[in-house]
């Protein structure tokens, strides 16, 4: 006994009035953040839910449906029904032990809805690969199995629904707001969710106010939401070409309680919103260019609307050339080298995106403020977050 309280007191719950129970198991699901491995319990007449420790700032979203709670440490029982198992393991004598190593280890949901990313050699095995991930998952109302990658002018990805009902639209939460997302109509990645609350935190530590914010390729909102959310004199303008994920956008404003009139929304091509905008002699506090493959292209157009004090934050794609996580205090002139470096193929040097932008940047007069490394894109190459600036410092 005393060693399974042990293992318990590392844990955290959600513990609330048992009058609130029910409301609160079906938002904690709905959010994704209970911990299976563990179960409900009651103590005085409370309810306590186990937490995924990693996710308790996504909780707040229990005020804003009137449930008050406590979120406290301990409790909450061992649950061995599937405490443990992986995929892989669900599927041993399912589907020939072979294409095993195949199987996916990491799951790619976005609210109820889980894009199956799977090699071609399972494609065939994928209702039974569907019907095992049911179990890890049970409250996921349909699987799509990912057919291409990322395509087109708006970023989308074909997709077959394998199983469950056949709407592709979802609500999916992410630090602490809920976002209505079409998978199969717009671009949203649930992997970006750090990244998406790194570069809020960012902008709202930058000081200025008021501010100006243009966020271009803005899809349904992950930066702009929750920078409308902020305490904080902002003005935003979101930008996508993809007639759909403005309208999600819209939908999302209402859904997260956004004032209306912090953000501005146009579905149309960036280069005419920033066409219009110079044309208007109208300038951004900070300008979000997250088009990572062709930001580069869009980058010129995007400096000239950046105040004397903005900041840029420029997503691109690269080798890694910085060795770290995190780098401050990177020269223009040093990256550029380490990048052209990086770019040689035996004697021929193949500019990558980021070299042609950075380039570019060298030309402009700008300055390096701080470059992130947001995820793996392919094998050696690296999707980048590099913050811009006129001035240095």
């Amino acid at each position: 006994m005393e060693g399974t309280m042990a293992r318990l007191m590392g844990t955290k719950a959600v513990k609330v009035e048992a009058i609130d129970a029910q409301r609160t198991k079906e938002t904690l699901l709905d959010l994704g953040i209970i911990d299976k491995t563990r179960k409900p319990m009651k103590d005085d007449g409370k309810v306590l839910f186990p937490v995924d420790d990693a996710r308790l700032d996504d909780i707040s979203i229990l005020s804003r449906d009137g449930i008050s709670f406590e979120i406290v440490e301990g409790g909450c029982p061992p649950n061995d029904s599937h405490r443990g198992k992986r995929l892989v393991d669900l599927l041993e004598g399912e589907i020939p032990g072979e294409l095993l190593d195949l199987v996916p280890t990491s799951f790619n949901i976005i609210g109820k809805i889980m894009i199956l990313e799977i090699d071609p050699a399972l494609h065939d095995m994928a209702p039974v690969i569907a019907k095992a991930s049911r179990l890890l998952h049970p409250r996921l109302e349909a699987i799509y199995l990912k057919l291409t990658g990322r395509i087109g002018t708006y970023r989308t990805r074909d997709l077959e629904l394998i199983w469950g009902k056949e709407d592709p639209v979802t609500i999916h939460v992410e630090n602490g707001c809920r976002f209505l997302v079409d998978v199969t109509r717009t671009f949203f990645d649930p992997r970006l969710a750090r990244e998406h609350e790194r570069l809020v935190s960012r902008i709202a530590q930058a000081g200025f106010e008021p501010a100006t914010i243009l966020d271009l390729f803005c899809g349904i909102g992950p930066f702009s939401i929750p920078l409308a959310l902020l305490d904080q004199d902002l003005e935003i303008h979101a930008v996508d070409i993809n007639p759909v994920a403005i309208h999600l956008l819209d939908r999302n404003v209402d859904l997260n309680g956004v004032n209306p009139e912090r953000i501005t929304h146009r579905a149309m091509d960036a280069r005419d919103f920033m066409r219009e905008a110079s044309e208007a002699n109208i300038s951004f506090d900070h300008v979000i260019l997250n088009l990572p493959g062709t930001s580069h292209l869009f980058l010129e157009h995007a400096v000239h609307l950046l105040a004397p004090r903005g900041r840029l934050y420029w997503y691109t794609i690269a080798p890694d050339f910085t060795g770290k996580k995190e780098s401050r205090g990177i020269s223009m002139e040093g990256a550029l080298a380490r990048l052209k470096a990086l770019d040689l193929d035996g004697n021929k040097e193949i500019p990558s995106p980021c070299t042609k932008g950075m380039a570019l940047a060298t030309t402009l007069g700008l300055h390096v403020a701080m470059v992130t490394r947001v995820k793996a894109y392919a094998p050696y190459k690296y999707t980048y977050c590099i913050e811009l600036s006129h001035s240095k410092g």
